[in-house]
């Protein structure tokens, strides 16, 4: 049973691997696609298939991930994976290669929210310019910490009339 508890573990560290180096070409993706919100937005559908490639071979391997530690009668999720560490007897490197993993993936969903956001701000702005040179009648558009539109003002957001 040992040399299965090591071959788990070398499985597992392979499929991390994978994912840390997809996760690392989606924070690439990421930072392009914020370069070019402000930028060159009409370069946006290009990156925008290419994070959806990366997203896809991201979920596969998740799959692959959940499913080893399935089979060694690990839960999955962060608990099970940490336990998993510890039962296959080498710690230290698959426990670098979570930690390492996990840090990508935090990375990715800040980019991720921030690109939305300078998206969102982005559509908003054209919009309202778009009004002014239809002359459309003008609303007061409020819009709060996030950056998002409200119909109300809010405490604390920024009322802009257009």
């Amino acid at each position: 049973m040992p040399d299965n508890k090591q071959q788990l573990a070398i499985d597992l560290g392979a499929i991390i691997e994978l994912q840390s180096s997809h996760l690392e070409q989606m924070l690439e993706l990421l930072k392009k696609e914020h370069y070019q919100i402000s930028k060159d937005p009409e370069t946006l559908t290009s990156i925008a298939v290419e994070k959806h490639k990366q997203v896809q071979f991201i979920e596969q391997q998740t799959v692959q991930h959940n499913k080893l530690l399935q089979q060694a009668g690990f839960t999955a999720d962060q608990s099970g994976m940490k336990n998993f560490i510890h039962w296959c007897g080498s710690p230290h490197k698959l426990m670098i290669q979570w930690e390492t993993l996990l840090n990508k993936i935090e990375k990715c969903q800040e980019n991720n929210l921030r690109n939305g956001m300078l998206v969102e701000m982005s559509h908003n702005r054209l919009t309202q310019i778009a009004d002014i040179f239809q002359g459309e009648e003008k609303q007061t558009r409020t819009y709060n910490q996030s950056g998002k539109n409200d119909s109300a003002h809010i405490p604390g957001s920024v009322s802009i009339k257009a």
